[in-house]
Order: C-alpha cells, then sequence, then structure tokens
C-alpha cells in the first residue's frame, strides 16, 4: 500500500524568512494534492496560485499558535 494514501494531513514548514523560499518550490504539494490529502503550510508565494484548494491551509504567522489554530480548522471541516 502507498504510504501516501494513508495520510490525511501533511505539513510544508519552511522558515519563511529564508532566502530559498525565493528559489524553490515545494514539489511535494503537487503529489498531496494528488492524493487528496490536506496541506498545512508556511507561507510561500508559490503557493498562494494553490489557495483555492480547500484542502491547502497557508500560514498567515510563523508560530505554533498558528499551526495549532489550522489543525483545529482541519479537524472541523
Amino acid at each position: 500500500m502507498n504510504l501516501l494514501s494513508r495520510v490525511n494531513l501533511a505539513f510544508n514548514l519552511r522558515i519563511p524568512e529564508s532566502s530559498i523560499n525565493n528559489t524553490t518550490f515545494p514539489s511535494k504539494i503537487v503529489e498531496y494534492l494528488r492524493h487528496n490529502i490536506h496541506i498545512i503550510s508556511s507561507k510561500n508565494e508559490d503557493l498562494e496560485s494553490f489557495k483555492f484548494y480547500n484542502s491547502v491551509f497557508i500560514m498567515e504567522k510563523y508560530n505554533i499558535n498558528e499551526i495549532i489554530k489550522l489543525i483545529v480548522e482541519y479537524i472541523t471541516l
């Protein structure tokens, strides 16, 4: 059985101020979406185009309280 078929929620957490965010795209996002996996992600310019998916939760702030808030949002879908 494919591991991704058993996953309901994935995280893409990156330090927003990191310069690497300007030059790389988290390619796993596409794979997660293909498997209908919900995603909690730190903010990234490239991910703005995925906001229309109901399964992508983008963190407005990079802290634990924001992660908890988005997990609760996911649980209450």
